[in-house]
C-alpha cells in the first residue's frame, strides 16, 4: 500500500510540475509579446498583461501542492526545533497537519462557490469568464490537500510511531 501511496504522490507532483513548467512559458511568452508590441512596434497588446496575470495566480496556486509534497512550504520551526521528545514532535507535526488540512478544506468551501459566481463575469480584456481565473484557488487547494494526505500517510507509516522511545540525544 505504501508503494501505490508513493507512486501515486510522485505522479501527482510530475503532472503539476509539468503544468507548471507549461504555465510559467506560457507567461514568458506573453509577458515578451507584450513588450515587443508596446515598445517595437508602439501597438501595445490590450490583454498581455492580463493573461499573465492570470497565468502567474494559476502557476503559483498549483505550486503549492509541490511544496506540500515535499514538506518545503514556508514554516516557523522554532517551537518544533526547541522540543526533544519524538512524540511531542510527532504531535506537533499531527496538528500542524490538521490545521493545515482545514485551512485547505475552507480555501475549496469558499473558493467553489466564489467560482461559480464569476462564471458570468468577463475578464476586462479576454473574452474569457472569470470563473478561469477564480477556480485557480478550489482546484490548487483540492490537489494540494490530495497531496497532504497522501504525504501524512506515507509520513505516518515510515515513523512506525513508538511512544516508549523517549531518547532525545542533543550534541
Amino acid at each position: 500500500m505504501i508503494k501505490t501511496l508513493k507512486a501515486t504522490a510522485f505522479l501527482l507532483e510530475k503532472i503539476v510540475s509539468f503544468l507548471c513548467v507549461v504555465i510559467i512559458g506560457a507567461m514568458t511568452v506573453t509577458v515578451l509579446l507584450g513588450v515587443l508590441f508596446r515598445y517595437v512596434f508602439v501597438n501595445p497588446l490590450g490583454w498581455s498583461e492580463e493573461l499573465a496575470r492570470y497565468l502567474m495566480i494559476w502557476d503559483a496556486s498549483l505550486a503549492i501542492s509541490l511544496g506540500v509534497k515535499n514538506n518545503e512550504h514556508v514554516g516557523l520551526t522554532i517551537l518544533i526545533d526547541s522540543i526533544k521528545s519524538r512524540f511531542l514532535i510527532l504531535l506537533m507535526d499531527l496538528i500542524i497537519t490538521i490545521l493545515v488540512f482545514a485551512f485547505m478544506m475552507l480555501m475549496i468551501i469558499y473558493g467553489l462557490p466564489m467560482a461559480m459566481d464569476a462564471r458570468y463575469q468577463i475578464s476586462l480584456s479576454l473574452p474569457i469568464s472569470m470563473a478561469i481565473p477564480t477556480l485557480a484557488v478550489p482546484v490548487s487547494m483540492a490537489v494540494a490537500l490530495v497531496q497532504l494526505i497522501l504525504r501524512f500517510l506515507i509520513d505516518m507509516n515510515e515513523k512506525k510511531i513508538d511512544l516508549s522511545e523517549e531518547k532525545a540525544i542533543d550534541i
